[in-house]
């Protein structure tokens, strides 16, 4: 199977809206103003999508042709006996033996689209504007473009909903405020006043984007 990497990039160069192949085969049937694609915040997340199902439709076509294999063909001659239909057969006998095949396929391309990246960072880096900034790309953009590495952590429970870990939230008995990392009742009222004062400062000046602050909470 080929990279992902690659992949966006050979379906960049053919949905280019100057002169990409897709455009020029567009003007040539009659259509004189073709989208933009990647450059359209309209039709952005559409050639995502087009990859997306380009790119793994013949995995889940595999996972479907072992399915249908593996339905014994008693169930189909015993239909044949009884005069069922061809129409009845698919509906009755096929589409019920291929549920749990379906419900695979199904959490499956649910797991792929929390992970989705490699393709809108090649294809459009989450823009234009923000039509493509989804999760995973938005937790990379804070984390390692504005350096918000604390506000990147605590949208990891979203990433991984998909999965059973998830976030195992905050410590009992403290409480997040945002900032830096203190411990409540030995700093003092005056000087816990203070590191929030100085935090909100610096919060204000775009320079506290990358920290956790935790308290202790109030009995």
């Amino acid at each position: 199977m080929a990279s992902l990497v690659a992949v966006g990039a050979v379906w960049n160069m053919l949905f280019q809206p100057e002169f990409g192949p897709v455009n020029e085969f567009l003007k040539f049937i009659g259509i004189a103003n073709p989208p933009k694609w990647c450059a359209s915040t309209d039709w952005a997340m559409t050639v995502i999508i087009i990859v997306s199902v380009w790119k793994y439709m013949g995995y889940y076509m595999v996972v479907y042709l072992a399915a249908l294999q593996g339905i014994s063909q008693d169930l189909y001659e015993a239909a044949s006996i009884d005069g069922a239909t061809g129409f009845k057969k698919f509906r009755y006998i096929t589409i019920p033996m291929l549920k749990p095949t379906t419900f695979f396929v199904i959490i499956m391309m649910t797991i792929q689209c929390f992970k989705v990246f490699d393709l809108i960072y090649v294809m459009t880096g989450g823009g234009p504007g923000r039509s493509t900034n989804v999760l995973v790309n938005h937790i990379y953009n804070a984390a390692f473009v504005d350096f918000k590495f604390g506000y990147a952590r605590r949208q990891r429970p979203c990433a991984l909903c998909h999965c059973a870990g998830g976030d195992p939230g905050p410590v009992p008995g403290r409480k997040e405020v945002h900032g830096l990392r203190i411990g409540g009742a030995e700093d003092g009222t005056r000087t816990l006043k203070s590191k929030i004062g100085n935090l909100y400062a610096a919060e204000r000046a775009g320079s506290a984007g990358g920290h956790s602050l935790w308290v202790d909470a109030p009995g």
